[in-house]
């Protein structure tokens, strides 16, 4: 704890953990390694959220805030410390708690059927389940969270309560460096990442504030509501269903699954393919995996973010343009077999 105020962020005269890896410094026979710098001047920071923060860091949590770039794209938001503080505090989320906490026991993977959870305030009983994905290093993690419970403050009004559901990605640790690119030039985006009524982790914030289910009308989540399951690759993941969302006491439910409408459509092969540009505005173009086509061609179906079916178009070439003028602002899909993208038109 040192007087004084601030200075600009990420300098010295800011709070952070750091530790002493080129000294070797000793207080009675202990070697000082991890330390937390805190500023008792700077009324803004000086607080219990603030140390909450930082002594995560120390524990091994990483920032889930943006360092550099989009800061208007939150991936969590007010629901975790480790990328927001309000004061008084708030928790971290049951995924960061197992992961860098080693708090609770990893998330269990469910199957189709109806489940219950508790809240993660309460620290008892089931809090979290976990939802796998094409891609073993993505995931889903559904938890629910109550602002009625002990260091819940999210700041996003009165008796807020709901269920959040996250996407995984464990290739990248947090989500500070979002936006920039690894050593060998591939693009880093985030770890954790919150579902939002029309929003996704490249483009559009969304409202994060509205990211609880069970509350007003949020009772469903799936390829054709508000908030979309989708990959960070952008591939919207059309066989997944919560449905029935209910907070019933200090409880919440839902049914995982047991639905099968709208644009699923399991009879087909998976086709792979890719759309650019993404957010697009009077033109995109598919571009088929060579291995795809056939003299025949291949459909591709577009739907809008209700499931209504738009139009059909036959692809012949690797790369075919497909005219989007007349479309209006907005989420679609674009579907090939068992395979579909989100498609932004600006």
């Amino acid at each position: 704890m040192v007087k004084g105020n601030t200075t600009a962020w990420s300098t010295l005269l800011w709070p952070h953990r750091w530790s002493l890896y080129t000294e070797n410094v000793f207080i009675n026979g202990k070697r000082v390694y991890d330390y937390n710098f805190m500023l008792e001047g700077a009324p803004d920071y000086f607080n219990t959220s603030v140390l909450s923060h930082e002594m995560q860091h120390t524990l091994s949590f990483p920032d889930l805030y943006h360092y550099y770039y989009g800061t208007n794209l939150r991936p969590v938001g007010n629901w975790d410390i480790m990328e927001s503080n309000p004061k008084p505090p708030q928790q971290s989320g049951a995924y960061m708690k197992w992961r860098y906490g080693n708090w609770l026991d990893e998330p269990t993977e469910i199957q189709p059927g109806t489940y219950t959870l508790n809240s993660v305030g309460s620290g008892t009983g089931t809090i979290s389940y976990k939802i796998p994905t094409s891609d073993h290093r993505e995931f889903f993690v559904l938890e629910f969270r109550n602002s009625r419970d002990p260091f819940e403050n999210f700041n996003y009004g009165n008796n807020v309560a709901g269920l959040l559901i996250y996407k995984i990605n464990t290739r990248w640790r947090g989500n500070a460096n979002f936006g920039d690119t690894d050593n060998y030039g591939n693009p880093i985006y985030d770890e954790v990442y919150i579902f939002r009524p029309y929003g996704d982790s490249f483009t559009e914030a969304g409202y994060i504030n509205r990211a609880h289910f069970g509350q007003g009308n949020r009772t469903r989540f799936a390829p054709d509501t508000e908030s979309m399951p989708f990959l960070t690759d952008g591939t919207l993941v059309t066989d997944l269903y919560i449905t029935d969302i209910q907070i019933v006491g200090d409880q919440i439910s839902f049914t995982y699954n047991t639905e099968d409408v709208g644009i699923n459509e399991n009879n087909k092969a998976n086709v792979l393919f890719s759309i650019q540009p993404n957010p697009a505005t009077q033109y995109f173009e598919i571009i088929l995996s060579p291995s795809e086509l056939n003299y025949n061609g291949i459909a591709v179906q577009i739907y809008d973010v209700q499931g209504l079916h738009l139009r059909t178009e036959q692809l012949y070439a690797e790369k075919t343009q497909i005219d989007i003028s007349n479309f209006a602002k907005g989420f679609y899909i674009v579907k090939i077999g068992k395979e579909a993208k989100k498609l932004i038109v600006k």
